[in-house]
């Protein structure tokens, strides 16, 4: 697979998991994908926010920036 532009081999990425199987895609937590999207949030009376947002590792995003 390629890993261009995939969340694995981004700056902004921190791998959480760390499955050692063949094929395995890990998950992590983006610092920056949060400022790129809107998700809506129920969460008190003063609103919620999103810390991070987890995605597997061979994600694709237009925020990539390489290590």
């Amino acid at each position: 697979m390629d890993d261009r532009n995939r969340c694995s081999s981004c700056k902004f990425w921190t791998q959480v998991t760390d499955w050692k199987y063949d094929g395995a895609i890990n998950s992590g937590t983006c610092k920056r994908i949060r400022d790129g999207i809107d998700i809506d949030v129920h969460y008190g009376w003063d609103g919620g926010y999103v810390n991070f947002v987890e995605t597997e590792g061979n994600f694709g995003c237009v925020f990539h920036i390489p290590k």
